[in-house]
């Protein structure tokens, strides 16, 4: 139908959606190989990056805020992952393990990491 030069559509919006979810499935669960096709791809492959997870003070409660922290902490990591980044997560941990008993780790730690966040070609090698 035209109305003044422009063409209307009409969508069945349960068609279109029931089309959607049938290729995401298509593209994931009947994957080759089981390896994930939809919406992945290769463009940060061989990049690193570091995601800070919240970490609650364990002498006081929990809050909806930690949780919301954790949860979008959660998110980054599987969307760098699709997207080929090396995941940080551990160096991270032993920094903080090792922290915990020698005090000059923290500011060892935090000269790299301010390195890192200043483009420092030297620190981003390592």
């Amino acid at each position: 139908m035209l109305d003044k030069f422009l063409p209307h559509l009409c969508l069945k919006m349960t068609h279109m959606i029931w089309d959607v979810l049938t290729q995401i499935d298509a593209l994931t669960r009947d994957a080759p190989l089981g390896q994930l096709e939809y919406g992945t791809n290769d463009s940060s492959k061989g990049k690193k990056v570091i995601i800070k997870y919240s970490a609650p003070n364990t002498a006081k409660s929990f809050q909806v805020g930690h949780l919301r922290r954790t949860i979008i902490g959660a998110f980054l990591e599987n969307l760098y992952k699709t997207c080929g980044r090396e995941h940080l997560f551990y160096i991270y941990i032993t920094i903080n393990k090792d922290a915990a008993s020698d005090h000059t780790v923290n500011a060892s730690a935090s000269s790299w990491f301010k390195r890192m966040e200043d483009e420092d070609e030297d620190a981003l090698k390592n």
